[in-house]
C-alpha cells in the first residue's frame, strides 16, 4: 500500500492513474477477504437464504402457517409499518385474520426482477428466508378516502423474528385476475425465533465501539459530502438510551440514504458524459430531445431513478443487513460495530483517493 502510495505521488499523470487504479483494486480484494472471514464465522443465516419463487403447485396447508405480505425493504423488531391493501389477494388475507382472530403476518424482504421477460409481471420472484414478525394493530377502512384504489390501510408493529422454512402455494404470487391482480395471498411455514427484550439497549463498551465509528464516519462522510448522522446522534451516551434494534435500523436507514445518494452521482455522471459525447459530435440537445434520443438502457436507470420509489438495489445490497436481522443478540451488537468499522475503513480509501486525484 506504501510503495504504491508513494510512487502515485511521484510518477506522472497517466502513471498516477494507474497506481490508483491498482490501489482501489487491492482495497477492493482485501474487503472482500473480510467480509468472507467475517460472514463465515459469525453468520446465522445458511448461503441458500433466498427463495426462488416460481408459479408452482400448492402443499398441505399446516398449523404452523402464517400469512405472507413481501416487503420491499428490511423491517426491523419494534418498528412501526403501514401497508396499503390493493389487490384481491391482500384484501382476502387481512379478512381472514380478523374472522379468524389471528394477528400475525410475516414480512420477508422481496427481490422482484427489473426487467420480466416480455414486459408485464415478473415470472419469478426471490423471497428471503428471514422474515419480520408483524402484529397486525388497526385495519382502517380506505375506499372512500382513495377513490377506491386502497381498500383498507393495515397498521402493524414489527414484533419479531421468523425464518421461513417452506412456502405453501407459491402460484399465489403469480395468479391474477383480468385486471392482472392477484387474487390469493402467500402462506408459508416458519419457525418464529426466540426474541429478548426489544428495548435493551447495547452494552457499554459496545456503545462506546460504535459511537466511535459512527462519528469517525460522519466526518469523513463530510468531507465526501455523503448523508450522515445528525450530530450528537452518535455519542455514546444517546446510543446507550436507544434500544439496540432501533440502532440497526438507524444504520440501516443511513445505509441506504448514502447508496442512494451514490446511484444519483452514478447516473448524473453517466447522462453527463452522454450529453458530452453527443455535443462534441455537433448535436446539442435540449432536455426534451435529450430524454427522446437517450439510450434505452440509461433513460430506464434516469427513470427508475426519479420515481416515487427511487433507485433498486440488487440483492447484495441487502445481504449484511439481513444477517443482523437473523443473529443473536452478542452477534448482532458485534456486528453492526464491525460493519461500521468497515465503512469507516471505505470512506478513509474514497477521501485518500479523492485527495490524490485532485
Amino acid at each position: 500500500f506504501l510503495l504504491l502510495w508513494s510512487f502515485g505521488l511521484m510518477a506522472p499523470r497517466p502513471l498516477m492513474k494507474w497506481s490508483v487504479s491498482a490501489l482501489v483494486f487491492c482495497f477492493s480484494l482485501k474487503t472482500l477477504a473480510f467480509y468472507g472471514a467475517w460472514y463465515k464465522k459469525q453468520s446465522r443465516i445458511p448461503r441458500r437464504a433466498w427463495f426462488e419463487v416460481t408459479k408452482g403447485p400448492e402443499l398441505e396447508p399446516s398449523r404452523r402457517a402464517l400469512p405472507v405480505f413481501p416487503s420491499p425493504s428490511v423491517l426491523w423488531p419494534g418498528a412501526h409499518v403501514q401497508f396499503a391493501v390493493i389487490e384481491p389477494g391482500h384484501r382476502q388475507l387481512y379478512e381472514d385474520l380478523l374472522m379468524s382472530g389471528a394477528r400475525f403476518v410475516l414480512a420477508p424482504l422481496v427481490d422482484v426482477p427489473t426487467h420480466p421477460i416480455g414486459g408485464g409481471r415478473p415470472d419469478r420472484y426471490r423471497l428471503h428466508s428471514m422474515a419480520a414478525l408483524l402484529n397486525l394493530e388497526d385495519l382502517l377502512e380506505a375506499t372512500e378516502q382513495t377513490d377506491g384504489l386502497v381498500k383498507y390501510v393495515a397498521k402493524h408493529r414489527v414484533v419479531g423474528r421468523a425464518k421461513i422454512q417452506r412456502l405453501l402455494n407459491p402460484s399465489a404470487l403469480f395468479d391474477l385476475n383480468e385486471k392482472q391482480e392477484k387474487v390469493q395471498y402467500l402462506q408459508a411455514e416458519a419457525d418464529i425465533l426466540p426474541e429478548e427484550d426489544p428495548t435493551e439497549p447495547l452494552e457499554e463498551g459496545t456503545a462506546e465501539a460504535l459511537a466511535d465509528a459512527w462519528n469517525t464516519l460522519r466526518s469523513l462522510s463530510e468531507q465526501l459530502a455523503e448523508p450522515s448522522f445528525e450530530p450528537g446522534f452518535g455519542d455514546a451516551a444517546t446510543l446507550l438510551r436507544c434500544p439496540a434494534w432501533r440502532l440497526a435500523e438507524s444504520w440501516y436507514r443511513l445505509c441506504t440514504k448514502v447508496q442512494a445518494h451514490r446511484e444519483r452521482a452514478r447516473v448524473g455522471t453517466a447522462v453527463n458524459a452522454w450529453l458530452k459525447a453527443e455535443k462534441e459530435k455537433g448535436n446539442g440537445l435540449a432536455a426534451a430531445e435529450a430524454l427522446q434520443q437517450m439510450p434505452p438502457q440509461l433513460l430506464e436507470v434516469v427513470t427508475r431513478l426519479n420515481s416515487p420509489t427511487g433507485p433498486k438495489f440488487e440483492a447484495q445490497f441487502f445481504e449484511p443487513f439481513l444477517r443482523l436481522l437473523g443473529a443473536s443478540r452478542e452477534a448482532r451488537d458485534q456486528r453492526l460495530v464491525d460493519m461500521a468499522k468497515e465503512e469507516v475503513k471505505s470512506a478513509r480509501a474514497r477521501v485518500s483517493i479523492r485527495e490524490l486525484l485532485n
